[in-house]
């Protein structure tokens, strides 16, 4: 994080999975290697997911503003995961296409769960009054 702040203008912006109890995601990660072999999901299961309350105290500790919000839900996402997958083994890539873009178009603002979210959009950054002296 330090290392991020020292490069930036005005702060950062985190778009990335954080650790939510109650989604069983170390399980989840598992199946969805077993099922789809995703480089990604063995990342996550080999790493700790960060913690948003670890963010939050890092924000604090250095004088940061802080904005957190949750973004997409959990099971939904899962479920495109899958999607995706199938999708490319059974060669439906365009019709995947078109449902990821009818969800996208009609259901963007009803996905964001706040308790079972994907994961969190974070904005660490100076407080406006210091922002002339980054």
């Amino acid at each position: 994080m330090d290392s991020l702040l020292s490069k930036a203008v005005h702060g950062v912006i985190l778009l990335n999975p954080f650790y939510v109890g109650g989604t069983h995601s170390d399980e989840a990660a598992k199946l969805i290697i077993e099922v789809t072999g995703a480089q990604w999901a063995k990342e996550h299961l080999e790493c700790i997911l960060p913690r948003v309350d670890d963010i939050k105290d890092y924000a604090v500790q250095r004088g940061l503003q802080f904005t957190v919000k949750p973004n997409g839900t959990f099971t939904t996402s899962m479920a495109l995961v899958f999607m995706d997958f199938f999708a490319a083994k059974s060669g439906a890539q365009k019709e995947w296409r078109e449902v990821n873009r009818f969800f996208n178009e009609n259901y963007r603002s009803i996905l964001d769960s706040v308790d079972y979210p994907t994961g969190y959009i974070v904005y660490l950054g100076w407080p406006e009054d210091l922002n002339d002296n980054h």
